[in-house]
């Protein structure tokens, strides 16, 4: 008698465990997917308008990248040209 009440308590404590590792292992997944889909257009603007400063303005390595959002976007970088000084493009 003794053995079938253990069995039946430590039942739902299993499926208990079960669902909240299902419900914790989406909550994570879904947190990840949604800061990819946020920083996506922010990588995007960042890859493109340093294309545009190394092939226009002679940009070498990037240090620095903002965006300002008005009525127009505008980007800023930051970095060293090819002859090693600090510029801002």
């Amino acid at each position: 008698m003794k053995h079938k009440i253990k069995e039946k308590a430590e039942f739902p404590i299993r499926h208990y465990a079960i669902g909240l590792f299902l419900v914790l292992t989406a909550l994570v997944f879904s947190f990840f997917t949604i800061l990819h889909l946020a920083i996506e257009p922010w990588q995007s603007a960042k890859e493109g308008s340093q294309k545009i400063a190394k092939e226009y303005a002679g940009l070498e390595s990037l240090t620095s990248f903002s965006i300002y959002n008005g009525k127009e976007s505008y980007y800023s970088l930051i970095g060293t040209n090819s002859k090693k000084r600090k510029k801002l493009f």
